[in-house]
């Protein structure tokens, strides 16, 4: 029931779908409010920092481009904190990226045909490392490159080939949070 000032992108996102102005005009019942709870407090954790120090997992830092399309906004915005949203079962509903522990297990008995395997991903798929831009403090707001990361050993198993996936960042402030 209180109105403040947040940077928290699940919180921003939710408001962003429920705005009537400037957003989709989703309805309260419409937002299924436990996973939008889940990925702010995700969102929320301190992580440490390379260089010293904690910062939060994921901000949004920036502005919407109401000229877009809000499916193209919601993904702009959902890069800041690496996550998904999917409307289902009449509600909107959020991850935030973050390892989540199983608490399914899977056996042969919830196997119901078949087993498939598909043994090949076609290059243009494959990458062993990132790299990308995103909104510097340090160079006046400018979209600059953060640092990339790469896996030796998922380049070694790629013979020796590193392939990268560009990934833009509109609404990251943060080279660390880039990163992660």
């Amino acid at each position: 029931t209180t109105t403040v000032y947040s940077k928290n992108p699940a919180l921003v996102i939710r408001d962003y779908l429920t705005d009537t102005v400037y957003g989709l005009g989703a309805t309260a019942a419409e937002i299924d409010d436990a996973s939008f709870i889940a990925a702010a407090n995700i969102c929320d954790e301190n992580v440490s920092v390379a260089s010293g120090g904690t910062e939060k997992r994921y901000t949004i830092n920036g502005v919407i481009d109401t000229s877009k399309q809000p499916a193209a906004v919601l993904q702009d915005m959902l890069s800041a904190c690496a996550g998904t949203i999917y409307y289902s079962n009449g509600q909107w509903k959020i991850r935030a990226g973050a390892y989540v522990t199983p608490t399914e297990s899977l056996s042969m008995d919830d196997v119901v045909g078949q087993i498939k395997v598909t043994t090949r991903v076609s290059n243009q798929s494959n990458f062993n490392a990132v790299k990308g831009i995103f909104l510097s403090p340090e160079d006046n707001w400018q979209p600059v490159d953060y640092p990339s990361v790469t896996s030796s050993t998922f380049e070694a198993e790629d013979n020796g080939v590193q392939r990268f996936v560009d990934v833009t960042l509109p609404f990251t402030t943060s080279s660390a949070m880039a990163q992660r």
